[in-house]
């Protein structure tokens, strides 16, 4: 794709990175702020990569021009980018539950319940922030390894969403599911039931999303060509992943 993860990382840090993409599962309104357009765009497009096997499904303008401001105030999931020095003018806006990243001084900024939400779940977290950090201070000395960072977070969402595999239930793979349900052939009782208790609340509030219905229906109903080629089945079934770097 060429977008560089080293941008965005570099800007916020593990810890809000992580919380950035806490927020863009749980599909919450996010706008990145700063005061060029090219590391705007270049971290917005690198968080939404990072979602991957997860897709994002909603409103997406990375450059969005001030007459087109109202966006902000859209009462669905949206991510849009915004130059720093349109901020008063945002702030007039009658704008809810947005969760604004500054890519300047690295602050997340929203309502105490946005934030609240906005935390990638223990134990993961702590695996996946140890394993970043440490590229972080590896790239000290060279470029960042886009595709250690892509492994990182795939591992990190193979163990929130990899379990899946075992609550299909397979007589029913065949049908196909009614627009906005889940594949009738997927146990979501048995796969909640079966989550670690620390992940359980993040993976109730994921499971709301279109995001996690569109991956469930998606990998369910994958060929076995489509299984072999994809990553994260890959990641799954303990072979390589063979992704692309980014």
């Amino acid at each position: 794709t060429g977008v560089s993860f080293e941008p965005l990382i570099t800007a916020l840090g593990v810890p809000n990175l992580l919380r950035v993409l806490a927020a863009l599962m749980l599909e919450q309104r996010v706008i990145f702020t700063g005061s060029q357009w090219g590391l705007i765009s270049t971290c917005a497009h690198a968080a939404l990569l990072l979602l991957y096997p997860l897709k994002w499904q909603h409103i997406f303008i990375p450059v969005l021009p001030l007459s087109m401001l109202s966006y902000a105030c859209a009462p669905m999931p949206f991510v849009l980018g915004l130059l720093s020095k349109h901020l008063p003018q945002l702030q007039a806006e009658p704008t809810e539950q947005v969760l604004l990243v500054h890519l300047e001084s690295g602050r997340i900024e929203g309502e105490p319940a946005v934030l609240a939400a906005s935390q990638f779940p223990k134990p993961y977290r702590d695996t996946l922030t140890s394993t970043l950090q440490r590229l972080m201070r590896s790239a000290r000395s060279t470029r960042l390894d886009n595709l250690a960072v892509s492994e990182a977070v795939l591992q990190a969402m193979v163990r929130l969403l990899g379990d899946y595999r075992y609550f299909v239930r397979r007589a029913e793979r065949g049908r196909q599911p009614r627009p906005g349900e889940l594949h009738p052939a997927f146990d979501e009782t048995g796969f909640m039931d079966s989550a670690h208790h620390l992940v359980k609340p993040f993976l109730q509030s994921l499971r709301a999303s279109q995001l996690f219905e569109a991956f469930i229906n998606e990998h369910i109903s994958m060929t076995d060509e489509a299984r072999r080629q994809s990553a994260f089945e890959r990641a799954c079934a303990g072979l390589p992943s063979d992704l692309v770097p980014p």
